[in-house]
């Protein structure tokens, strides 16, 4: 009995679940569009180390 789940345990964390990959679904433009940008500020940053060096 000590590891048992019934719906009374599994509805609110499908509820949870649901709401988290809503809110990513939403917001998954604005994720990559910051994930690209900093990205790029990293790439152009160790490119202009580079330059600097040689």
């Amino acid at each position: 009995m000590l590891l048992y789940v019934g719906p009374d345990q599994l509805i609110p964390l499908s509820g949870i679940f649901g709401t988290v990959f809503g809110l990513a679904l939403m917001f998954w433009g604005k994720v990559m569009q910051g994930y690209r940008k900093l990205s790029s500020l990293l790439t152009s940053r160790s490119a202009a180390e580079e330059k600097s060096e040689s």
